[in-house]
């Protein structure tokens, strides 16, 4: 019983250590997502700060666009 308990404890100790790893896997890609989420707000804005200095020069008279 004595020996039997020990294994079923080792194969216990080995899933614990594959779930922590996958656990610390889990943690690194959301890590990531949230970086790559940032990254693509910051594209987007400058995407629409773009667009709105385009609209805007877009706007103004041909000559004026020349002058300054």
């Amino acid at each position: 019983m004595q020996a039997e308990l020990a294994k079923l404890e080792a194969v216990a100790g080995g899933h614990r250590a594959d779930f922590e790893w996958e656990r610390d896997q889990k943690h690194k890609l959301i890590a990531e997502f949230l970086k790559m989420i940032a990254i693509t707000m910051t594209a987007k804005e400058a995407t629409a700060r773009l667009k709105g200095e385009l609209a805007a020069l877009k706007a103004r008279p041909c000559w004026r666009r020349l002058a300054g």
